[in-house]
């Protein structure tokens, strides 16, 4: 598989566990190239809005719009 993601964050999201689980995605798919942009909150929502980024991940309850939302829940590694 190859390709290629824009990934927006939060800085509490990237520091609390988004690093380490993206660190492990690039090992499983080195064919994936990611595109990570540190942003607030306010900010990664901008740039998924302004389709600057695939996919974005933050911290507190905004209004999303017409964006499709879940909560990031990281998977537990033993």
């Amino acid at each position: 598989m190859r390709g290629y993601v824009r990934v927006a964050s939060s800085s509490s999201v990237l520091l609390g566990r988004l690093a380490a689980d993206l660190s492990r995605f690039a090992e499983l798919h080195p064919d994936i190239e990611i595109d990570l942009q540190e942003q607030g909150s306010e900010g990664t929502l901008e740039m998924v809005r302004n389709k600057e980024a695939d996919i974005g991940l933050f911290v507190g309850a905004f209004e999303a719009q017409s964006l499709v939302t879940f909560p990031f829940v990281p998977r537990q590694h033993p």
